[in-house]
This record gives C-alpha cells, structure tokens and sequence, in this order.
C-alpha cells in the first residue's frame, strides 16, 4: 500500500459522510463491515475508529458482525471465542 493510497482510506471525513457511513452500518443487515469499509473506500481499522469516535461502539468487539468479520479476517478455521479483539482501534 502507498502513502496516498493509506492516506485517502483514512481521509477525514465530513459530517454528511459519517452520517450516511453509520446509517448504512446500523441499518444494514446484508453488508458486512468490510462491505461497508469498501463502500465508503476506508480502511477497515478506520471504520472501527469511526464507529468508536462517534459512540456507536465502545470496543471494536460490539461491532455488528464481529464474529463473522473475526473469522473472514483471520482466515478460514479460525473461530471467535467471543471476546479476542484483534486490536483495529488505535488508543
């Protein structure tokens, strides 16, 4: 990945593009969270920080579809055990 290409995923955003990026994340029941980070062309970490920044998760691990999102990021076999979070949210 390049510079540009690192820095336009985690481009700052304006209120209309959050807005419209957490609506699509709680509204939506199809899309996966990397759906949703392609859609918007964000960097999965990013949406975590988003999410977190705009208080609509607390830790990445509240995420809609986490288990699923663990498991498609950590390859096939790998299983959630309910708590492991893969660290996506910079402190």
């Amino acid at each position: 990945m390049t510079k540009e290409y690192i820095e336009f995923r985690e481009r700052p955003l304006d209120e209309e593009d959050i807005n419209a990026i957490i609506t699509d994340y709680i509204d939506s029941t199809n899309l996966t969270l990397y759906e949703i980070a392609d859609r918007y062309e964000l960097r999965i970490n990013y949406l975590f920080k988003l999410l977190k920044e705009n208080k609509v998760i607390d830790k990445e691990t509240d995420a809609n579809g986490y288990e699923s999102f663990y498991e498609e990021h950590m390859g096939s076999g790998c299983e959630w055990d309910g708590e492991t979070e893969l660290g996506l949210i910079e402190t």
